[in-house]
Order: C-alpha cells, then structure tokens, then sequence
C-alpha cells in the first residue's frame, strides 16, 4: 500500500515537474493550417520579386518583359481595390513622385499650358541662380538669353511636332543668371498631363557650357590660321560670307601680296619670316577697324574684307596699311574691288585676285582697283526715276 501510495506520489511529483518545466519553456504558438483552398489562393496576386524582374527585362525586350509581368500577375488574379485604398495609393505615389521631383540632381521644371512655372526643383533654381519664389507663375524668358528668345517662342510648334512623331524635343539654348554669367544648357521638353487633361510641359535642363566651349575651341581653330591669328580660308567662307550676303552693299573685298616675301625668308629664314607674317597681321587688325575681316589665304597672301565701306574708304585703309609696313622695308600688292549688286562675296574675291596679280605684273608695290560697274547705266536709270516722279508730283502719267 505504501509502494502504491510511494508510486502515485511519484507520478504525481513527476507530473508537476513537467509542467513546471514546460510552463518555463517559451510559449510556442502551434501551427494554424492554411485555411485557404488551393482555388482561394489563385483569387491573390502573385509576388514578382524586383531582383527577379529585372532579370526577365534583360532577357526579353521591353514588350516581351511586359507581358510576361502580366502573365506572372495576371487582372484576374487581382483582387478588386476599393476606392479608399486607389485614394490612399495616389497619395502615396504622389508624395513619392513630389520627393522624387524635388531632390532630383537633374535641374527640372513643369510649365503650364500658357508657358508659366508651376513647379521647379532646387536643381533647376541653383542652375539659372533664381529662387522658386522668382520662378513660379513666370515664363523662362526671365532667364534666356535674348537672341534665344525667337527660340522660346516656337516651343509650342516643336511641341506639336514631337508629339506627333512620339519623340521627346531638344533643344540647346542659353541661360543667363542673375549675375550675367551665361550658361549653356541642353533641354529636354516632354508633354505632360496637368490638371483636368490639360497640356503642360515638363523640361529637364542639363549644364552643357564646358561641352559648347571646348567646341567652339575647336571651331575656332579649325577656322583661324595658327600662325598669324587671322580667318583661314575655311573661316572666311563660313564666317565672312556669312555675314555679306548677296543684299549686302558697299562690301569691299582686297587680295594682297607681299613683295619679295621669298628672297626674304631665303636671307633672313623661315623664323623671322613667321614673324613678319605675324606682325603684318596685327598690323592690318588695326589699320581696318571693328567693320574689317583679315584672312590668311596661303603663304604671304591674304584677304581683307571691309563691311560698310566704298572704294575710297577702302583705298584709306591700305594706304594707311602701306604706310605702317613700309618703314620696316614691307611692301605689298593688291587689287580691290567692290561687290556688285546680286553678286556672290566669293566673285568679287575672284576678281579682286586678277587685280591683285595685275599690280604685280605692274611692278609691284601699288593698289589697283576696276573702273565702277555700269555707272552710266545706274545714272541714265537715276535720271529716268527723277522725271518719272517730277511727273508724278504735276498729275502726270506715262
């Protein structure tokens, strides 16, 4: 009876053992079955992994990527979202799209449809050195460079034509800050969807000014002779025939030669001959004003073009050449002549040459130039157009 007594006692001991042991144990939750059906668990999307994603991107193309997404997470699988949770998802990707917008390192701004700022973001205001105050509600001719202006205004017909080929615009143009420091810039217009459908612009500007200058250093040295600083003949025609067009007047083109320049860098060699070269240049600059073109044709020859100038004006300017060169014991030839009504910059070069080589042959060291065009023609025509409005005046007609 006792043993009995002893074992129930010890079972007894051993049970309250066991829970106590197991009451100091974690609590373990026991596993709740999946109560969903393999038919329920078809109702919820699946989960695409981005890592995953990214992977099908890279191996198809950006269609072929996009339908297996949608075959991945098929619309039917979706469970239908309610109208709280599409509001409360707006706002979420809008205030992640505001964050976005605000701290992108791409200086960016939208515009409405009447070409005002609504937004910009620091970028943009540390890029044209203006603050969002200054911007908002203000076109971006505030801060474009004036002879860009013409280009601002037709914003809107390349807009219309991007969009119509589905191509976003670009367009360089420059910016000048409020320090009149000019900054060019790269735009990239795209169309955006503003409120009730309506057609804004936003534009992403990228700092282009160190690209465009180390260009223009190389334009400019593809167009200016290394040696004396003036135009090449690559300069000239761009630059010269730019600017003197076939409605331009009073344009005098002059070819000159210098005498003897052989014999002298035969004597003296070719250092003092560069030389010579070099300061006949910066001394022609100076005799032809601010209205003048110099250009180094090919050896000692070169080309003056005078803007704004008839025969006696330009026949000062190479007296005035001739008699700074002379002292040093230069002399040179040349034939000028003036460019003639609907005729090419490029003719009157041609003819100024042959007067140019008929100083040389003349003996060198003197400046010829040919007899004015139809100078009696102009005056007879002058003459008719003096009476036609003498007549007109007394109620004449003819």
């Amino acid at each position: 009876m006792s043993i009995q007594t002893s074992s129930r006692s010890s079972k007894s001991c051993w049970h309250s053992m066991l829970v106590t042991s197991s009451s100091s144990r974690p609590h373990r939750r026991p596993a709740t079955p999946n109560p969903w059906t393999a038919r329920e668990r078809t109702r919820f999307p699946k989960v695409v992994h981005s890592c995953q994603f990214a992977a099908y991107r890279r191996q198809f193309p950006q269609e072929s990527a996009d339908a297996r997404a949608a075959e991945l997470d098929p619309p039917s699988t979706r469970l239908p979202m309610r109208e709280g949770e599409k509001a409360g998802r707006r706002v979420v990707e809008e205030h992640w799209y505001r964050r976005m917008f605000a701290s992108s390192p791409v200086a960016q701004a939208l515009s409405d449809a009447d070409g005002l700022f609504v937004d910009v973001n620091a970028a943009y205001c540390e890029l044209v050195g203006l603050t969002s105050s200054e911007l908002i509600g203000r076109s971006a001719t505030v801060h474009t460079h004036p002879d860009d202006l013409p280009l601002h205004g037709s914003v809107e017909d390349l807009m219309a034509a991007g969009t119509a080929a589905e191509e976003s615009v670009k367009v360089e143009v420059r910016f000048v800050r409020p320090n009149d420091e000019i900054r060019w810039v790269l735009l990239t217009l795209v169309p955006f969807t503003g409120p009730s459908d309506a057609e804004w612009t936003l534009a992403a500007a990228l700092d282009i000014t160190e690209r465009k200058e180390v260009e223009d250093g190389i334009l400019l040295a593809s167009r200016t002779d290394q040696l004396t600083g003036a135009l090449n003949r690559r300069g000239w025609s761009d630059y010269a025939v730019s600017v003197v067009d076939e409605h331009s007047v009073d344009t005098v083109v002059a070819v000159l030669d210098l005498d003897h320049f052989k014999q002298f860098n035969d004597h003296f060699g070719h250092a003092a001959g560069d030389a010579l070269l070099r300061d006949f240049a910066s001394t022609a600059r100076e005799c032809i004003g601010v209205d003048g073109l110099i250009a180094r044709w090919g050896g000692e020859e070169f080309v003056i073009t005078l803007r704004n100038c008839d025969r006696r004006g330009a026949l000062r300017s190479l007296e005035a050449l001739a008699a700074a060169t002379t002292p040093s014991g230069v002399t040179f030839s040349a034939g000028y002549t003036l460019q003639r009504p609907n005729e090419g910059l490029r003719d009157t070069l041609d003819r100024a040459d042959a007067l140019m080589f008929q100083a040389k042959r003349a003996g060198r060291n003197r400046m010829i130039t040919d007899a004015p065009h139809n100078t009696a023609q102009h005056r007879r025509r002058f003459a008719d157009t003096a009476t036609l409005l003498a007549a007109s005046a007394h109620g004449l007609s003819f």
